[in-house]
């Protein structure tokens, strides 16, 4: 299981993080679960250099006991108080034990995953928020009766299938179509977040509508556990299968393949031009809340708004702050080293990551693109819609457009937004489908009045 030679991506990188787990029947009194539970104790308690000194030699590679204390922190910012566990569940795969914990935070419950290898150390750790137990529900917006779907395979690398969903509109076509692109971390293809299916959303919003949706399992959700973490990339975890599935979207019967799409949130909007800039023949993308500034900028913006979100920054909320804006200064002076892991998420990412200058690239563009911001994302905030206006306002290619009511996954409210209002269950906001599937329509006539 070569993927536990690293950590889990740090969750204030992003409120998109997967949901599932797999929780097999394995008996309850098994020794690898007791042994686990010492460990998930001693993450809980404070006592990481314990937790590092019972870790694998790849895992005292990956992580010292200090940035384990940071990601931890993280946790305790984002969902509150540990509570404690409330179940786990045991699952096997070669020679390592898998132990997948139920926990219960003051604000909401995480999944604690601790993989232990044959010589009873810890040997993988990964955080992702729990299933939500509310049923989803369709929006008010969604006319099921006009489309249908279908299962299909993505193989940008044969050695990831991923498992898609294709919504097709009822009739002959051909229809104009859009690839949805995730946020950051190992999402699902509805990008699930507690009860929210933001992706599943838009798809049957949109098909309902007249256009045609392809989405899919991203590939760190579906092979986290045989993927070289080390050496991931924004390329190899996004943009590979992003440009591979516009390509399988063209080749399907009923789609009009000049008039296909790219659809990104977050990560996914802010990866969308260089998507574009790979492959040519799509018609456009359309950017979710993307970021104009690196990331590791964004990552001390949002640990500075949950600080303060409450009222009260206490005495850890700001030793976390001030430790990560040291990680932070290191990344923008570039002073790391390859095997570095900064912010707990491998240097090889953040490297990628850098050379990734999303404006830039839609600047050289000739593509149609149409930019969207909610005012109450605290995510990617007023600063990077600033730049994206700034910087492309004379491109006659581009539509920005500013939603003061909406938050990251652009569901519509009032106040402020904190990370426990993504397990509150909602949609995302029917003027906004409206909004996209109106732009779509309008660029796809364009297109077809050419010939």
């Amino acid at each position: 299981m070569r993927n536990m030679k690293q950590i889990a991506l740090r969750l204030t990188l992003t409120a998109l993080l997967a949901p599932t787990l797999l929780f097999a029947d394995e008996p309850s009194d098994d020794p690898a679960i007791a042994i686990a539970r010492k460990h998930l104790n001693q993450l809980a308690n404070g006592e990481f250099d314990a937790f590092y000194q019972a870790s694998s030699r790849q895992v005292q590679n990956a992580m010292t006991p200090k940035q384990l204390g940071e990601i931890w922190q993280s946790l305790v910012t984002s969902h509150g108080e540990y509570q404690g566990e409330s179940a786990a569940a045991l699952t096997r795969r070669d020679t390592y034990a898998i132990v997948a914990f139920s926990c219960a935070f003051k604000k909401s419950n995480v999944n604690i995953t601790i993989t232990i290898d044959k010589n009873e150390k810890v040997a993988g750790l990964f955080f992702s928020p729990a299933e939500s137990t509310i049923p989803y529900e369709s929006p008010a917006y969604v006319d099921a009766s006009r489309f249908t779907e279908r299962p299909v395979t993505l193989a940008a690398d044969r050695k990831f299938p991923l498992p898609g969903t294709l919504t097709m509109p009822n009739g002959d076509g051909p229809f104009p179509g859009v690839v949805l692109v995730h946020g950051s971390g190992p999402n699902d293809r509805d990008e699930s977040i507690g009860p929210n299916k933001p992706f599943k959303d838009i798809a049957h919003g949109l098909a309902s509508r007249g256009i045609a949706v392809l989405r899919y399992d991203k590939r760190t959700y579906k092979f986290a556990d045989v993927m070289e973490t080390e050496s991931i990339t924004i390329d190899t975890e996004v943009v590979d299968d992003a440009v591979a599935a516009g390509q399988l979207l063209m080749a399907q019967h009923g789609i009009d393949r000049r008039a296909v799409f790219v659809v990104g949130h977050s990560l996914g909007a802010t990866a969308a031009p260089r998507i574009a800039q790979r492959d040519s023949n799509l018609a456009g993308i359309i950017m979710l809340a993307p970021a104009a500034r690196p990331l590791h900028e964004l990552v001390g913006d949002q640990l500075e708004y949950i600080a303060q979100v409450d009222g009260t920054v206490t005495t850890a909320e700001e030793r976390q702050i001030q430790s990560a804006q040291q990680t932070i200064k290191r990344l923008t002076n570039g002073t790391w080293k390859q095997k570095d892991v900064l912010l707990g998420t491998p240097a090889s990412y953040w490297a990628g990551l850098s050379v990734m200058k999303p404006v830039e690239t839609a600047q050289g563009l000739s593509q149609a693109m149409l930019i969207l911001h909610g005012g109450r994302d605290y995510q990617v905030n007023e600063k990077d819609h600033s730049i994206w206006v700034q910087q492309l306002a004379d491109k006659k290619n581009v539509t920005v457009k500013h939603f003061a009511a909406m938050d990251h996954l652009f569901r519509r409210g009032s106040g402020e937004t904190r990370p426990e209002t993504y397990m509150e269950p909602g949609h995302v906001d029917g003027g906004v489908v409206e909004y996209v599937a109106n732009w779509i329509d309008a660029h796809a006539a364009k297109i077809n009045a050419r010939d």
